[in-house]
């Protein structure tokens, strides 16, 4: 599909989308963007452990009433 401003436009749209990436891939353009792809960030991500709670029934309300 080919956007308003492409119609219009044609040459236009071609040459800006060899600087912006972000219209190129808005008309489908991206194999004539000439400027790299942004790289990945890493995320900086903390792990999460799971962790047990163990308890015990040393006061039961039973052992007490005796």
């Amino acid at each position: 599909m080919v956007g308003e401003g492409q119609q219009l436009w044609p040459d236009r749209v071609k040459e800006k989308c060899r600087t912006d990436r972000s219209i190129a891939i808005a008309h489908g353009l991206e194999h004539l963007c000439e400027v790299p792809p942004p790289k990945r960030k890493k995320k900086n991500r903390k792990r999460v452990t799971a962790t047990t709670e163990v308890t015990t029934d040393e006061g039961n309300a039973d052992d007490e009433a005796e």
